[in-house]
């Protein structure tokens, strides 16, 4: 199970659960009838909506790759390090790709800058991606300053710390890769 996934549904629950403790808080002897078939129909509401929510925490091993990412989420991405904050729409997805890298590399003979705060500073390890960033908001956070370690090696400063790009010396590769996530929504649909 995706830890993203397990988190949204974890505070989806949560928020449901609160909204269900309040209406039993206001359910007093003075409340009359008809207000309390309201409340207890959207508390029956609230129960179906916690029932799909476990649906999907422990049913998506066996849910088809189409049904997994069909839900998105609205979200305050924050930084650590920055004050920089936004408010974004995404996509929950299973899978987006493989490791990236694909293996992890070898770059003990990169001279990496101390004054280089990288925004993963373990960049160089095979490792599954949690977020790919819209080019709206990649275009954003990037900053003016660069910094070339080689004539193929680039460091980039972002709201998130520097992030490199590039190939290593003497790694030479005939895999390519190109990523396209699309939102099919159309002026129809709103």
């Amino acid at each position: 199970m995706d830890i993203f996934k397990l988190n949204k549904a974890k505070t989806s629950l949560k928020g449901s659960i609160t909204i269900i403790v309040t209406f039993m808080d206001n359910v007093s002897e003075h409340v009359d009838i008809t207000e309390l078939e309201v409340k207890l129909k959207t508390i029956d509401q609230l129960q179906r909506k916690i029932e799909e929510l476990k649906e999907l925490l422990f049913g998506l091993e066996t849910a088809k790759p189409t049904e997994e990412a069909e839900f998105e989420e609205d979200l305050y991405v924050k930084h650590v390090w920055t004050i920089w904050r936004e408010y974004v729409e995404f996509f929950v997805t299973e899978k987006i790709t493989g490791l990236t890298p694909s293996v992890t590399l070898d770059v003990s003979e990169i001279k990496i800058p101390e004054f280089l705060e990288l925004s993963d500073p373990y960049f160089y390890e095979a490792k599954e991606i949690h977020a790919l960033l819209n080019a709206d908001i990649f275009f954003r956070i990037i900053k003016d300053n660069a910094y070339k370690i080689n004539k193929e090696l680039l460091f980039r400063e972002t709201e998130f710390g520097w992030i490199v790009g590039g190939r290593l010396q003497g790694t030479k590769t005939n895999k390519f890769s190109c990523y396209l996530l699309k939102d099919n929504d159309s002026v129809e649909d709103h």
